[in-house]
């Protein structure tokens, strides 16, 4: 099982080849297409994607340690 992030990482790799994908098909001079294609802006996102998806996955057997126990309270009035 993995982490909401590793997923959101998963997605944004996939939103990144989307727009690599429709740059490439709606350019059609090849040097211009490559140029945009290697723009420094999509090779930080794949950066960004490579260090997002270096997290480890999430096991199963931990527990929360998030979980907050609902206590009474004493001074409530009835």
């Amino acid at each position: 099982m993995y982490c909401c992030s590793y997923l959101g990482a998963c997605q944004l790799e996939l939103d990144v080849l989307y727009v690599r994908t429709w740059l490439s098909s709606y350019l059609s001079d090849s040097t211009l297409r490559s140029a945009v294609i290697s723009h420094e802006a999509l090779v930080y996102m794949d950066a960004v994607v490579s260090l997002l998806k270096q997290q480890p996955p999430v096991s199963t057997g931990s527990k929360s340690t998030a979980t907050v126990k609902p206590t009474k309270n004493h001074n409530q009035r009835r």
